[in-house]
C-alpha cells in the first residue's frame, strides 16, 4: 500500500532530500531520457504529440526546452515558472504521471527527492528517471518492492529503453 511504504521509507534518506539540489547537468540527462522516449514513439506513429503535455513548474526549464527543442517535441512542454505550494498540488493531482528526476553515482548514491513521496502521496504512478552511473538506485529498488510506477536508469539504457516506451504507451 502507497502509505504503508511512505511510512516505512520516510526516514530512508530523509535528510538528503534537504541537502541536495538536483544538479542540473544530472537533471538534463535524466529528463533527455523521457524526451528521447516520446520522440521516439511520436515518430513510430505511436503517440500523438499534439495530446501530450509535459507540466513543469520550478527552475531548469532552460535545459528542458533545449532537450526538447533538440528531438523536436518542445510543444509539449508547459512552463508554469515558480508555483506555490497549494498550486502545485493542483497540478499534480490532476496529472496522469508523476515524474521524478534524481541521480545516482559514485559521489552521491540513494538520492531521494521530495518529489518521490509527494508522488506516493497523490497517488499518482510515479516515473522516476535516474542519471548517473551507478545501476540499482534506491528509486530502482524501492519502485521493484512496492510497484510505483516505472524506474528508468540511463546508465541501463540498452536493457530499459524498451520497457520506457512500453510504459508510456500503457
Amino acid at each position: 500500500s502507497y502509505g504503508r511504504a511512505l511510512e516505512q521509507n520516510r526516514g530512508l534518506r530523509h535528510h538528503r532530500q534537504h541537502q541536495h539540489r538536483v544538479q542540473p547537468r544530472l537533471r538534463a540527462a535524466a529528463a533527455a531520457a523521457l524526451v528521447k522516449a516520446i520522440a521516439y514513439l511520436a515518430q513510430n506513429g505511436k503517440v500523438d504529440t499534439n495530446k501530450i503535455r509535459f507540466h513543469y513548474a520550478g527552475n531548469g526549464i532552460d535545459e528542458l526546452r533545449e532537450i526538447m527543442s533538440q528531438y523536436k517535441i518542445a510543444e509539449i512542454l508547459e512552463d508554469h515558472g515558480y508555483l506555490p505550494k497549494n498550486k502545485i498540488s493542483i497540478l499534480q493531482r490532476n496529472s496522469d504521471l508523476f515524474v521524478v528526476l534524481s541521480w545516482n553515482t559514485q559521489k552521491e548514491q540513494g538520492v531521494l527527492t521530495g518529489k518521490f513521496y509527494e508522488g506516493i502521496r497523490a497517488k499518482k504512478p510515479i516515473l522516476s528517471l535516474i542519471a548517473g552511473n551507478v545501476p540499482n538506485s534506491e528509486l530502482y529498488q524501492l519502485n521493484q518492492k512496492y510497484s510505483y510506477g516505472f524506474c528508468y536508469e540511463v546508465c541501463q539504457e540498452e536493457q530499459q529503453f524498451d520497457a520506457l516506451c512500453a510504459y508510456i504507451l500503457n
